[in-house]
């Protein structure tokens, strides 16, 4: 995908690794269990994840991102791969996974609700039952309600990235970016289409597609969902 494509150089420096994301999950999968990353970018949640015992297999649809994966130390302890997250049905085998994951707003790229049904199929087709499928978006509700047409701005020695939005007519949400390297002063922008789903639609789809103890929460931390959470955190079971 063109958008990462373009910050893939810099992109932990963006997103450093949240240690949240890795507690929410050993709190939610017991060591030792298999989980699959869905969109790991650099992975490094994945390798860490590892690090700590879990048996990982990770992958994202862009080539650059996977490449620095693949090249950090310990990587050797996850089977990274390029792939889409609409194939893992053929991809992986059924039942295979103990945990899926899907973390940083990665499923609203699907910008068709039937596209993200679909999706949460082929996560229960591939986990065991019992499974948990934990993964996170923003809270579109807030967003969409209030009009927030700016994220917090994250900057820091490295980097300075404005995150912008526009509404759509169409229902849809134009994602606009702004990125300064500071080492070079090199400005990359970007635009990319995201689909603004609700809470309620979450658990509507979750639920049609057959999961059960459907958890949301404002936090990795697990803190209670308010109008004003920025981030939408899901657990489901299989």
């Amino acid at each position: 995908m063109a958008f990462y494509s373009s910050i893939y150089r810099v992109y932990d420096q963006i997103f450093p690794l949240n240690q949240k994301q890795i507690e929410f999950v050993l709190d939610e999968v017991k060591v030792g269990s298999k989980l699959l990353d869905i969109g790991c970018a650099t992975g490094n949640l994945a390798i860490e994840l590892a690090q700590k015992g879990m048996q990982i297999k990770a992958f994202d649809l862009d080539n650059e991102m996977i490449s620095l994966a693949m090249e950090k130390l310990n990587s050797s302890l996850v089977q990274f791969r390029v792939g889409n997250m609409l194939n893992i049905k053929t991809d992986y085998s059924q039942t295979e996974f103990d945990g899926v994951l899907c973390f940083g707003n990665t499923i609203v790229h699907l910008t068709d609700e039937k596209l993200i049904g679909d999706f949460f199929e082929f996560v229960l087709t591939v986990l065991k039952d019992g499974g948990k499928f934990l993964f996170q978006i923003l809270n579109y509700e807030y967003i969409v309600e209030e009009q927030i047409s700016e994220l917090p701005l994250i900057q820091n020695e490295q980097i300075k990235f404005i995150r912008k939005y526009d509404f759509l007519n169409n229902g849809l949400l134009s994602f606009n970016t702004e990125l300064t390297i500071k080492e070079n002063n090199e400005i990359v922008k970007n635009q990319i289409e995201l689909l603004p789903l609700s809470k309620d639609r979450v658990v509507e789809l979750l639920t049609q597609k057959g999961f059960s103890q459907i958890e949301v929460f404002g936090s990795f931390a697990k803190n209670q969902l308010t109008n004003t959470s920025m981030p939408l955190v899901v657990k489901a079971i299989k």
